[in-house]
């Protein structure tokens, strides 16, 4: 049985109209007629527009509306009344609907280039797809792959025949460079059959040779090796099936010891990931990709490269790898996140990285916190700059050292909502190098309080729902670490106002905290003061009618600092990121100069308070407590009893005591489990030798 298990981000789609409301010109362009209709209710007239109207007989409450100009900007509907008016300046544009079927199926229907002049009654229908796309994947060994039952399970058994354990599977449509639309789904229980193929179909319209058609599928294979396949094709007039190539696998050499760690918690069932990322017209796509996921400390990677570089103007897959991070629900995968590197692609013999900011894998049903609004003529590109600023917030790159987590408090945002009549607060829980903690989601600890006299109304874990609230309140998340490390037990407290008789009940949030080295590697873990803090701020408002969120920058913040568990909180000051504007759902980037710190600690490690206000009154205050550490700032004379304690080298391996700090000889810290052979520098307290690792 296959089961969907999302629907991401179908978004940006031109469509088609009926062929009889269209008129030829001579020159090759087609004209839409108008048709007078009585019972259309027209938003208001703005000023040199034009109404269109799109009618669907046969759409379903998954049918789409879609409208693109020919500059690639597109605004999407969504309307369960299968109608919908919208206003257009007189021009070009592509107009029509998208709709999903009852099985992997996305029928489009696409009528281009078309001229509106005038108010136009549109009336599409999804029998006009007709075209039928099939994809058929072969493993780089050139077998069909079969799968097991019970897929990414950690207690999953094998079937005799099978030749893979898990596939992850996405179908992309894209015309002209711009993605029209995606299918993912994931195969979690099936029986071997005759022949083993397995295939995903698309239906479009006979418009069709400017399509390109592309499939990307993630394998785990039964001795846990990971492979990615990209099968590719332009449109066709009839019915087409496409193949991969096995030819066009490469293996793709990691050094892992190189890359980072984490808990053993996280990795007690997978410890690497392999995840394909798409480029369209040599641009990183937004849009969720597929991954496999391997229980081995090196496992073998190959990557189907058909394309020698980057192509222009087509579809491409970059491989991505990454430390997984899972929560598993009553047995099965809930959701999975993880830690990227940098894009990979394949070039005259080499794998290169792509040096763009990308963010880590998110949880499945983070994208409804997420949603976009693209409106028409505004000058909005359909793509997010992964290049800027706001977006480098999350990866770490093969080109450059990794500087190893001591693993500090994640922060955590709170963007509230509405959905029919209950108000949800879910705590989103960031890590330093930009991995969605679900873990610490659903076991932080929530209180609420009336504003009024502090009584407690409400606790609970998780996400709270509720359909109102007797009086204003203030709600609270308590995120502990389970165990102490180093004599620390970090915590994480956010505390905010939430008043639903305002019109602006939402407070605003912190979004993201980022530490970054001299060599711009995302660390907590800093040398010296010679480095800077980044964090994203804002206030999100709520649109329950659009489902939306729209964005304003916050009135007032504070930054604070203490040496980790005092009370002795000094003021830091921020500047915003020159030429940084306002990114949807991450606010306004701000930078801090880690040089203003003065203050010392006993352990080395600091807190950070964040105080955020905005306009109607709604506070956001969070404590994260510790935050990160500064070598330079540790009280000397802490340790001194460490002077006597002895510290080996072996072979991988340092003993030494848990709170030794051991670095490379460039400064790099790092464990003392699974190192590479040579000299090391182990500080503990006042003492620091130096240390041969075989």
């Amino acid at each position: 049985m296959i089961k969907i298990l999302n629907l991401l981000f179908l978004i940006l789609l031109p469509a088609l109209c009926s062929a009889q409301m269209w008129t030829m010109q001579p020159d090759g362009s087609v004209v839409a007629g108008q048709e007078p209709s009585d019972n259309i209710q027209l938003q208001p007239r703005q000023e040199n527009t034009v109404t269109v109207t799109i009618n669907s007989t046969d759409a379903s409450m998954n049918a789409w509306f879609a409208v693109g100009d020919q500059e690639k900007h597109f605004t999407m509907f969504r309307t369960p009344s299968r109608k919908i008016s919208i206003q257009l300046k007189p021009g070009t544009y592509s107009i029509g609907g998208v709709y999903i079927g009852g099985k992997p199926t996305i029928n489009v229907a696409v009528h281009e280039d078309v001229e509106i002049i005038a108010d136009t009654v549109l009336d599409v229908k999804k029998a006009m797809a007709t075209i039928l796309v099939k994809f058929e994947g072969l493993n780089a060994a050139g077998k069909m792959p079969v799968l097991p039952f019970r897929s990414y399970k950690p207690d999953s058994t094998s079937l005799e025949g099978a030749d893979v354990r898990s596939i992850n599977i996405m179908n992309m449509l894209n015309y002209k460079g711009v993605s029209l639309g995606s299918l993912t789904g994931i195969e979690t229980e099936r029986k071997n059959g005759v022949d083993g193929t397995r295939s995903y179909d698309i239906k479009i319209n006979k418009v069709s040779k400017r399509f390109e058609f592309a499939q990307y599928r993630a394998y785990e294979t039964l001795d846990d090796d990971l492979y990615l396949t990209f099968i590719s094709g332009k449109g066709a007039d009839g019915d087409t099936t496409y193949y991969n190539n096995p030819a066009h696998y490469k293996p793709l050499k990691v050094n892992f010891s190189s890359l980072p760690t984490d808990h053993p918690d996280s990795l007690r069932d997978y410890k690497w990931g392999l995840y394909a990322k798409r480029l369209i017209d040599g641009k990183l796509e937004n849009t969720a990709g597929v991954r496999a996921f391997s229980t081995k400390e090196n496992p073998s990677m190959l990557v189907c490269v058909p394309y020698n570089g980057i192509p222009a103007d087509s579809a491409f897959m970059a491989a991505q790898i990454f430390r997984p991070s899972l929560s598993y629900l009553k047995g099965k995968l809930h959701k999975y996140f993880g830690t990227l590197t940098q894009p990979l692609y394949y070039k005259d013999g080499e794998w290169h990285t792509l040096d763009a900011g990308i963010c880590a894998i998110y949880g499945s049903d983070f994208s409804r916190f997420y949603q976009t609004q693209q409106i028409l003529n505004s000058g909005q590109t359909m793509y997010l700059s992964w290049n800027s600023p706001s977006n480098m917030t999350c990866s770490f790159n093969l080109s450059k050292p990794y500087q190893p987590m001591l693993k500090g408090v994640p922060s955590v945002a709170m963007n509230p909502y509405k959905k029919g009549k209950k108000w949800t607060f879910y705590p989103m829980y960031v890590g330093r190098t930009g991995e969605l903690r679900d873990m610490d989601a659903t076991t932080a600890a929530y209180e609420v309080k009336n504003q009024s006299d502090g009584s407690v109304v409400a606790t609970g874990n998780g996400k709270l729902e509720k359909e109102s609230f007797d009086n204003p309140v203030i709600i609270s998340y308590t995120n502990t670490n389970v165990a102490e490390r180093n004599g620390i037990k970090g915590i994480n407290k956010v505390e905010f106002t939430f008043d639903a008789t305002k019109e602006d009940p939402y407070a605003p949030s912190l979004q993201m905290l980022y530490l970054a080295d001299s060599n711009g590697c995302p660390t907590d873990s800093l040398a010296d003061v010679n480095n800077r803090i980044i964090f994203c701020a804002g206030d999100f408002n709520y649109d329950t009618a659009k489902q939306i969120y729209t964005d304003e920058e916050a009135a007032e913040i504070k930054v604070e600092y203490a040496p980790n568990g005092s009370t002795d909180f000094k003021t830091l000051s921020y500047q915003p990121i020159e030429n940084n504007l306002a990114s949807h759902m991450q606010g306004r980037q701000y930078v801090i100069n880690m040089q203003q710190l003065m203050s010392k600690s006993n352990n080395g490690w600091f807190d950070l308070k964040f105080f955020l206000k905005d306009v109607a009154g709604n506070t956001h205050t969070q404590l994260i407590s510790p935050a990160f550490y500064v070598n330079s700032l540790k009280n000397a004379v802490d340790g001194v009893a460490d002077d006597n304690v002895e510290i080996v080298g072996g072979v991988g391996e340092i003993i030494a005591p848990a709170h030794a700090e051991v670095f490379t000889l460039t400064g790099l810290r790092c464990g003392t489990k699974n190192l590479q052979p040579g000299i090391y520098v182990v500080k503990c307290g006042i003492k620091t030798v130096k240390t041969v690792v075989r």
